[in-house]
């Protein structure tokens, strides 16, 4: 099939040209993200990439394209809807679809679905949150803590500051333990939130600091339970499983150990 100069030969040429506009079109048909043209066209072997990842895909899953139906349809009862629809954008639709998997903390399968929305968009906020989520729940929180970082810079309140405390627990598997308390305590000064005191809490306890834990989840909890103040459902569990952690913190170090302010061990 290749000429005596190592060159592929018109055959090889015309059969892959063929298969590349058979991909092109499936694509426009499927309506897929624009960087899915750009790795058929330009990437080596491309076209077989997409092949496998998405038309292969479908069809061990026993779903058929939009062209075919009419219009998209759900991935059975999976519970998210298939990322390449005309309802959303683009790539607002595979980070739907990996934000899905890595709830159900499949993370081998949401991690690659991040990395391409990153590539489309390298300040995409919900992707730099999925991958380091991603990469926290596989064990590596070094190289999650990057993804936060650039996240934090972004939108230091993105997910109503549930990245800020992803933040703290990566700091924390990479041995950053003073670091991972000081920002979960400029958090509580920020928003005095009862969650996040008992993340705070929770951090003094494993730091060494439990009496001063016991102290901050006291306080949190006597501002929580202000007399004739609005509570929602959440925040009335936020209550309790505070009052539990208290309990908790009574039973297992009954006793004073002075200054609760001290240094802690590592």
């Amino acid at each position: 099939m290749n000429d005596q100069a190592g060159q592929p030969s018109v055959y090889t040429l015309l059969i892959s040209g063929a298969f590349m506009v058979w991909m092109l079109v499936d694509a426009w048909k499927r309506r897929v993200p624009p960087h899915w043209y750009f790795i058929i066209v330009v990437m080596p072997f491309g076209a077989i990439f997409y092949f496998v990842m998405i038309k292969l895909r479908n069809y061990r899953e026993g779903t058929e394209s939009p062209a075919s139906t009419g219009s998209p349809r759900s991935r059975g009862n999976e519970g998210f809807a298939r990322p390449f629809t005309t309802q959303s954008k683009p790539i607002s639709g595979d980070i739907d679809q990996a934000d899905a998997l890595e709830a159900r903390e499949r993370y081998d399968e949401a991690e690659p679905m991040y990395r391409m929305a990153l590539a489309a968009d390298s300040v995409s906020k919900r992707a730099l949150h999925g991958l380091g989520r991603c990469l926290l729940g596989q064990g590596k929180a070094k190289e999650s803590l990057e993804h936060f970082e650039k996240l934090l810079e972004l939108d230091r309140e993105f997910a109503n500051f549930g990245a800020a405390l992803d933040y703290a627990d990566a700091l924390w598997g990479v041995g950053q333990k003073s670091d991972t308390v000081e920002l979960l305590e400029a958090l509580c000064k920020m928003t005095n939130r009862i969650n996040h005191h008992l993340a705070h809490c929770h951090y003094l306890v494993e730091f060494g600091q439990v009496e001063r834990a016991k102290h901050e989840l006291e306080q949190a909890l006597a501002d929580a339970t202000v007399p004739n103040a609005p509570i929602n459902e959440r925040h009335r569990q936020w209550i309790a499983r505070g009052r539990q952690m208290l309990v908790e913190l009574y039973e297992r170090h009954p006793e004073t150990s002075g200054d609760s302010n001290g240094p802690a061990p590592e």
